[in-house]
């Protein structure tokens, strides 16, 4: 326990993200009710007229369609807030749409003359896409992304404000993934004068949850640990509906690339489950760079996020990248948190031509960027502030946690702990894939502005074994049939015999040789050998029968592609023939026939002609892009 003080066009555009809200408007009763007592049904657009006491409803349905001028009854309603558009007349315009809006907007219970006494707010709506997630919640701000807590219910559900709701509060409908019509939206309210409004000082308990280092593993593998996003989804829903206004999820990098059925969908099933759960940032990890930075920009655009990484610059520009911010600003319970994003020194271990117009800014140009931004957040409010960073224990300076940081989750080297630092500060990390859940929770004394702080690594035991989301399965269910199953399923052939992940790795290695020796030779290099540090991942031991494509993009599912190197015979010597960590073919090359001073060509993947340690030199590509898993593949079809 730690106390302290505060220190103050995509194909997946498709799944829109339809938010719809309700104003709660003004003490007034429309002209066509005199009466003081009893429930009377008004039209939202009607003109207004003082009263005092009686329960009165407010119905926003498709009869109730106002005009397009700004200045009626209904314009006025309209709080709208940066990259928020709210367009009633667009949404009528669409067919069997009654209210759906494409990015949504925040109407507020007026604070000058508010609602009081809110008996019953009640939402007809209509799912219109294959798959789609729906909830509501009341809190005293609007919703800028995805917010936690969201309790989802059913079409014509009687939703009953919290007793903590301020007579100003906010009441949204938020759909994370999918489509839906909103039909009608009643509000029943009485006038009580002496309804007080709560406090929202005192203690104020705080949960925040972190996944590192997940690599796209949403299907369970409970021999390796891995729960998967169905069940770490229902653990996670239910933690938010434990404490539904002061839970938040984050997420610390290499979140896509992994097996096959996340690599398929080229980041979206991820970014959708994430989407679903309402995660609150992404903090980019090395791998989000392996598809180039096009892919993560196009992925910023199928999220409620943002992403984070406030160390990442442009060489040409000197200025950060255009898809990453440096931090984001939330409220839970009346806290204001901070959450900044950092990359880590994880350059060395991305392909040196994936981020050749970037750089990673380290030491203290990080250090200084960190505390100027502590500081610009305490400035606008900050009362905690959290760094989500993608590197492990020691990647940032214990300045940064003696006055800018009160919490810090880690990455990217999959070790699992909860450490604390000179300065007190909680360090946390797990070992990825989703065998466990980073958690801390904080207690915040808004009237002492102290905290102390529990964290733990929940154990993938606590939730593998739980039920599923239905509403996760739907997503990926639709994601199986769309861009999934017709590759991962392919047979490559039928009866390969047993086969370790070595066989696979020196047989890939192999075919680098005999597949492509011919065509370098075409292009003027006569290749010596094949080789590099090429080596299987998840579970390449097959033990006979079928193998798939889908098993074959698992053992191999980075991006690396082959070409023609040069390389002196010393580095030829060194790094390849006598190099146990480094695979060859053929094998019978004898390091005494190499000239040391002498140019050499090989063929090799771009894990390793584009990393400076290996001392090669790309000096050819191939007619074709031909990634390692394919080279294969496609031999594996032969077969």
């Amino acid at each position: 326990m730690v106390v302290k003080n505060s220190k103050n066009p995509n194909v997946f555009t498709q799944l829109l993200t339809l938010l719809a809200v309700v104003t709660l408007v003004a003490c007034e009763q429309p002209s066509s009710s005199s009466s003081s007592e009893g429930s009377q049904s008004n039209s939202i657009s009607s003109n207004h007229s003082s009263y005092v006491g009686g329960e009165q409803q407010i119905i926003l349905s498709s009869s109730q369609k106002p005009t397009a001028s700004i200045t009626n009854d209904f314009g006025p309603m309209l709080l709208q807030q940066d990259g928020i558009d709210f367009s009633y007349e667009e949404a009528k315009a669409q067919d069997n749409y009654h209210v759906t809006l494409h990015h949504g907007g925040s109407i507020r219970n007026a604070s000058e003359t508010p609602l009081l006494g809110i008996s019953s707010v009640t939402v007809q709506f209509e799912r219109i896409s294959e798959y789609g997630a729906i909830a509501y919640r009341f809190d005293d701000a609007w919703i800028e992304s995805p917010h936690v807590g969201n309790t989802p219910f059913a079409s014509g559900t009687i939703l009953y404000p919290s007793d903590e709701v301020k007579p100003t509060f906010f009441f949204s409908i938020y759909v994370s993934v999918g489509e839906y019509a909103i039909t009608s939206i009643e509000i029943s309210y009485s006038n009580d004068v002496n309804y007080q409004e709560k406090t929202y000082r005192g203690i104020q308990e705080l949960d925040f949850y972190a996944l590192n280092d997940f690599h796209g593993h949403t299907l369970p593998n409970l021999s390796e640990g891995e729960a998967g996003s169905s069940k770490i989804s229902e653990f996670l829903r239910s933690k938010q509906l434990d404490n539904p206004n002061g839970t938040t999820l984050l997420a610390s990098g290499d979140m896509w690339q992994g097996p096959g059925d996340s690599m398929l969908t080229r980041g979206g099933l991820v970014n959708d489950w994430m989407n679903y759960l309402g995660f609150e940032q992404f903090t980019l990890g090395n791998h989000e760079f392996d598809w180039y930075e096009s892919a993560i920009s196009d992925n910023v655009e199928m999220t409620n996020f943002p992403f984070l990484a406030i160390n990442v610059y442009h060489r040409d520009t000197n200025e950060r990248v255009p898809y990453a911010q440096p931090s984001v600003l939330i409220s839970r319970k009346g806290v204001k948190i901070g959450i900044i994003g950092a990359m880590g020194d994880v350059y060395g271990s991305i392909s040196g031509s994936n981020v050749k117009n970037v750089r990673f800014l380290g030491g203290s140009e990080l250090t200084n960027l960190l505390l100027d931004e502590s500081n610009r957040l305490r400035q606008e409010g900050a009362d905690f502030i959290i760094l989500s960073v993608h590197g492990g224990y020691g990647t940032i300076s214990d300045n940064v946690t003696s006055s800018a940081v009160d919490l810090v989750f880690e990455a990217h080297t999959h070790s699992e702990y909860v450490r604390t630092d000179a300065n007190n500060v909680y360090h946390l990390q797990t070992n990825g894939h989703g065998r466990g859940i980073a958690h801390a929770k904080v207690n915040f004394n808004l009237d002492y502005d102290t905290y102390f702080i529990e964290a733990e690594i929940i154990p993938y035991t606590e939730y593998a074994y739980g039920n599923d989301d239905i509403s996760f399965n739907q997503i990926y269910a639709w994601y199986e049939e769309n861009f999934i199953r017709e590759l991962r399923d392919e047979v490559l052939t039928e009866n390969l015999g047993y086969t370790t992940s070595g066989e696979f790795a020196d047989l890939v290695v192999e075919r680098y040789y005999e597949d492509f020796k011919t065509q370098a030779l075409e292009g003027g290099y006569e290749v010596i050998i094949a080789g590099g540090s090429v080596n299987s991942r998840n579970y390449a031991d097959h033990y006979g029968g079928p193998i798939t494509y889908g098993e074959v993009y698992e053992m191999f599912p980075f991006d690396n592609y082959l070409a023609v190197a040069s390389t002196t015979g010393s580095n030829l010597k060194s790094r390849f023939l006598n190099n146990s960590s480094y695979r060859v073919f053929p094998g019978n090359i004898s390091s005494s026939s190499i000239v040391d001073s002498q140019i050499y060509y090989i063929i090799c993947d771009s894990w390793t002609f584009d990393y400076a340690t290996a001392k090669v030199t790309k000096v050819m590509d191939f007619d074709a892009m031909y990634y390692t898993r394919d080279v294969l593949a496609n031999y594996l079809r032969t077969l």
